[in-house]
């Protein structure tokens, strides 16, 4: 299975129906999502055990007045929120079962033991007259509707988590279940089916994590505000009619018909010249253009000539790939090298939005009341001095930089005035920049992924061994590091924080981690033997005796760190070193593989090192794993 994209030409016409859709998929969402929690709410709990989730009880329950100690652990928040001091209460369960009752802040939280005795509940007499006596158990009383004095339930909408099967997600996206607004629309039901697809991928996940099922941990989905727009369209079930016609035309697509794709003719085909069929197909909104993303078993073919040939591949920041025959890659640096036009276009959208929050500020209908609702707290004296603040400097000092910044980026600006070009509030200006950087980010992204499938295509052409040194990728490199407070609590300790910050983007830079992913791919694809080789120790050992501290680092003209050991006398480039000593640890002992010349030569001088020191029993790690693998 393999996916392609192509540039797509849609028609003004298009283009509107494909945003009318994105925006009722991220409704669908939010009524998919709300669906999800409504059945997590009503089968309330997972037995490991059976494996299956259980049915909470939607029994009728009351309200019962709160005992003294237990009004004593309510908060003084809730004490002054008005609410009166009442607990949900039913008649049928047991004490120790009234903590199961979810969403309520008025009961206490359960101990150990009231959670083990509260589990399953358990009549203690068939006789209908005692039927509920002395019972304990889980009980969801949750009011969906209505009032406390009358509360009402409903059966949840789906009655099974996952989009296939009966009773689940795919009821969301049926057309008499929608909102009146959305059975409006013309949007086709293939489309509505693989927004769900994707809500439910992302909610088994969560599911996986919350029960322990899976070593990554993922949260909740969350909702969709208006401010997230979706980016994607998906079909995952396309029927015979969205197919290839002549001349880069796609035809068939539900409601918007044939469209003109850059390249199709020429890459949509095997080998043979035949046509294959389309498995799924995204439409994707990017900054600068429409793209369309085939997704079908296309059989392409990847030219390699037979070779034995071995390489150790060691990535860096200094050279992306440095390999053991001596080729190095330089680092493109396409982010860098666009870092000072985006810091500048990024300076001035952040001045746009300053110049709209002080208008916003000063607008005579701004009042504190408004700021207290929708944002934070605040005193009058901190109001009085924002509202004749004129400067960011000025704001910043009266409520806190913090606080500038969540209405900076979180205010909608009051109706503005007839004006085109001078207007802040039109937000033409800063669409554009925000359009801008967009752009930019996008080039950067196609400039990067372009360059790693070059390279990895020619290593994967020219060698048929190659072993990559595994580690580099890991995202614990490029995490922030925590601010340290110093002991007297005045200020915070150094902690290499902005050399950190340009380590990480150096790291994002030079992708390490697509370009593994792309050798390992193309290896499988063209049969070549891909193997990845553990970090630790293939920079600093010497390869011929297997020293680890013993070793110099020269700097030559050209700024390359230079190896050398000083037991031995090996002298050696030191990302080729760590090259040589993957290439050695992986192929060394395979009777099939060509070694580099490198390796070789690294391999002979170690037989020299050996016979004039007999005496020394120390060896580098690439020939004791040589023996382990005999061994074996």
């Amino acid at each position: 299975m393999l996916t392609l994209e192509f540039k797509a030409d849609f028609s003004p016409e298009q283009q509107a129906k494909i945003e009318q859709w994105l925006e009722i998929n991220r409704s669908l969402w939010n009524v998919g999502l709300a669906a999800l929690e409504g059945w997590d709410d009503f089968y309330g709990y997972y037995i490991k055990e059976n494996k299956e989730y259980a049915k909470c009880c939607p029994v009728p329950y009351e309200y019962r007045p709160l005992k003294e100690e237990e009004i004593a652990t309510i908060t003084q928040q809730e004490r002054t929120s008005g609410q009166k001091y009442l607990a949900p209460f039913c008649r049928i369960l047991s004490e120790q079962s009234r903590w199961h009752v979810k969403k309520m802040p008025t009961y206490k939280v359960p101990t150990p033991t009231e959670k083990k005795d509260s589990w399953g509940w358990l009549p203690s007499s068939h006789n209908e007259d005692r039927k509920y006596s002395n019972c304990t158990g889980y009980s969801c009383p949750i009011p969906r509707y209505g009032s406390v004095q009358n509360p009402s339930w409903y059966e949840p909408v789906i009655r099974n988590p996952s989009y296939k099967g009966s009773g689940g997600l795919s009821l969301v996206s049926k057309t008499e279940n929608l909102p009146q607004w959305m059975k409006n629309s013309d949007i086709p039901q293939r489309f509505r089916a693989g927004e769900m697809g994707q809500l439910d991928t992302a909610w088994q996940e969560y599911l996986k994590s919350r029960y322990g099922q899976s070593e990554v941990k993922r949260g909740k989905p969350q909702y969709k505000r208006k401010g997230d727009k979706l980016q994607t369209l998906i079909n995952t079930n396309p029927g015979t009619s969205e197919k290839l016609v002549s001349k880069n035309i796609l035809a068939g697509i539900p409601k918007l018909g044939a469209v003109r794709c850059k390249g199709l003719d020429k890459r949509w085909r095997n080998p043979d010249g035949s046509v294959p069929r389309i498995a799924t197909y995204k439409i994707c909104k990017r900054p600068d253009a429409y793209y369309i993303q085939l997704s079908g078993e296309l059989q392409r073919s990847f030219s390699v000539k037979t070779t034995n040939a071995s390489v150790g591949i060691d990535p860096g920041l200094q050279y992306e790939l440095s390999l053991s025959d001596g080729t190095r890659i330089k680092p493109q640096k396409f982010y860098r090298k666009s870092e000072e036009r985006r810091t500048k276009l990024q300076q001035k959208l952040a001045k746009k939005l300053t110049e709209r929050l002080i208008l916003w500020v000063h607008h005579p209908t701004r009042t504190i009341q408004e700021i207290r609702k929708n944002f934070f707290s605040i005193s009058n004296e901190n109001y009085e001095a924002l509202r004749t603040s004129k400067t960011e400097a000025e704001m910043i000092k009266a409520i806190g930089a913090s606080r500038f910044n969540t209405l900076k980026y979180n205010i909608i600006p009051d109706a503005p005035p007839k004006l085109k070009d001078k207007n802040p509030f039109s937000g033409a200006n800063q669409k554009s920049l925000e359009k801008t950087i967009r752009k930019l980010d996008r080039k950067i992204s196609l400039q990067r992924r372009n360059h790693d499938q070059k390279i990895t295509t020619m290593i994967v052409r020219n060698y048929g061994f190659i072993a990559v040194e595994d580690g580099l990728q890991d995202e614990k490199l490029r995490k922030r590091t925590k601010p340290k407070e110093r002991e007297n609590g005045q200020g915070y300790e150094q902690t290499g924080a902005k050399r950190k910050s340009g380590l990480s983007k150096s790291l994002a830079d030079a992708s390490p981690g697509r370009k593994i992913a792309l050798l390992k791919q193309k290896s499988e694809k063209a049969g070549r033997i891909f193997n990845q080789h553990p970090a630790p120790y293939t920079t600093k050992e010497c390869p011929v005796c297997g020293s680890m501290n013993e070793a110099s680092y020269e700097v030559n003209d050209e700024g390359d760190r230079c190896y050398q050991c000083t037991n031995c006398g090996w002298k050696c480039d030191r990302d080729v070193n760590s090259g040589i000593n993957i290439e050695l640890a992986q192929f060394g002992n395979n009777p099939h593989a060509v070694l580099s010349e490198n390796a070789i030569r690294a391999r002979f001088a170690n037989s020299v090192w050996e016979i004039s020191n007999p005496e020394v029993t120390k060896k580098p790690r690439w020939k004791k794993l040589d023996k382990n693998k005999k061994k074996r």
